[in-house]
């Protein structure tokens, strides 16, 4: 039978994984330790903390976002909440595209808060016919900042995908 006991060192390899692939680890190596199987979803969701906050006491978002734009109008693309005991500054790394005209732009912007003010610093590198800018000040509602994009020309209505990761102090 294929489910006979083997020893680890016995087990075949895999090159992919799904979800609910099962992966074996070693619980309570100190005491009695045991090998068991957890999926590859629920390891995957208890490690995120082990690698995705590499700077201790820091919240990272990485997403992305489709925003209808028309130039005329700032859009909202992100938001967060100063957390107790955060700085509420941050660190954004972001690529956008247009859908419909394929401009493009990728964009790093570093944000400072205080109690009383936001501000920001953007560096960016765009291409396309009505590029995507993303230099607009952020704005403060209480603990809340929300950063903006706009376009470099009025236009009709195309959306822009926006996928940025995101490191808040």
């Amino acid at each position: 039978m294929s489910n006979d006991a083997k020893k680890t060192s016995q087990l075949g390899v895999a090159t992919a994984l799904s979800a609910n692939d099962r992966v074996v680890v070693l619980t309570n190596p100190s005491a009695t330790a045991q090998t068991q199987t957890i999926t590859v979803t629920n390891f995957a969701n208890s490690i995120v903390q082990y690698v995705q906050n590499p700077i201790p006491n820091t919240t990272f978002v990485a997403n992305t976002v489709t925003v209808a734009s028309n130039g005329a109008s700032n859009v909202a693309f992100f938001s967060y909440t100063i957390g107790s005991g955060k700085t509420g500054c941050s660190d954004i790394i972001l690529h956008a595209r247009d859908t419909v005209t394929d401009s493009t732009t990728a964009a790093n912007i570093l944000t400072v808060a205080n109690n009383s003010a936001v501000d920001s610093q953007v560096t960016s590198t765009a291409v396309g016919v009505n590029q995507i800018i993303f230099d607009l000040d952020p704005v403060k509602s209480g603990n809340t900042i929300t950063l903006y994009f706009t376009r470099s020309n009025v236009s009709s209505s195309s959306n822009v995908t926006i996928r940025f990761a995101a490191t808040i102090y």
